[in-house]
């Protein structure tokens, strides 16, 4: 198995197969996102992960879906200037607060 050592200060396991033992069995046999989109970008760690993982527990896709799907698709990430603002508090939600309080 391939593991990361602690002078590269990465924790992680890269090998896929160990990945797969610990982090157990799928939680179902489907996955929502995969059967609407036609990929999952949580790939090799989405909880449902078996049925859009190939033999080398590759990501797949289905291309059929995902071109009609992928006008739908959301960006899930932040940049870091607003991830460590709303970390930090620094975001004013003034119409959220002004409901919230009444």
């Amino acid at each position: 198995a391939v593991v990361s050592t602690q002078s590269t200060g990465c924790k992680k396991i890269h090998d896929k197969r160990q990945f797969l033992e610990i982090k157990g069995g799928d939680l179902g046999e489907e996955c929502v996102i995969f059967n609407k989109f036609g990929k999952c970008d949580y790939g090799i760690a989405c909880r449902y992960s078996s049925k859009h993982l190939d033999a080398e527990l590759n990501s797949i896709v289905d291309e059929e879906k995902w071109e009609k799907m992928k006008i739908y698709e959301v960006k899930k990430t932040l940049s870091k200037e607003l991830h460590s603002n709303l970390r930090g508090k620094k975001v004013w939600f003034g119409a959220s607060y002004t409901h919230l309080e009444n």
